[in-house]
């Protein structure tokens, strides 16, 4: 979550590197790692799919599940636990730079544009949740 120059709160959006559709949308998540929170893998995956850096929430803003393609076409039912960052900085060097789309959207665009139900419900509850301490 980033917050643009008038206060409002936006989504970045970051395509799949594997996606059919340009506009199939992805929050930043993993497997979980071993000795690591959620919420730092979280960090991680952020910085490393697009160049986020930040404070993540350790409280998850939610979960969803949905079906993750892998290499050779399996399939692997998932469910990912979902931490906003506060944006501090965007750096233009990271290592998935050139393999995604990224943009940034409002809360209630970013859930209109994804495919997921329970992470378009998610999306939409995003101003809600940034307001809570």
């Amino acid at each position: 979550m980033r917050r643009s120059v008038c206060g409002e709160s936006r989504a970045r959006r970051t395509t799949s590197r594997s996606c059919s559709s340009p506009a199939e949308t992805v929050v930043a998540g993993s497997f979980q790692r071993a000795k690591k929170k959620p919420h730092e893998v979280a960090r991680e995956e952020a910085w490393e799919e697009a160049g986020v850096r930040g404070q993540v929430r350790k409280k998850p803003l939610g979960y969803y599940t949905y079906i993750k393609k892998l290499r050779g076409d399996k399939l692997v039912p998932s469910l990912v636990q979902v931490h906003l960052v506060n944006v501090s900085e965007l750096e233009q060097d990271y290592p998935e730079k050139g393999q995604r789309d990224l943009q940034w959207f409002s809360p209630e665009e970013a859930a209109a544009a994804v495919d997921e139900p329970e992470l378009s419900t998610l999306l939409g509850r995003i101003r809600m949740f940034a307001a809570e301490r």
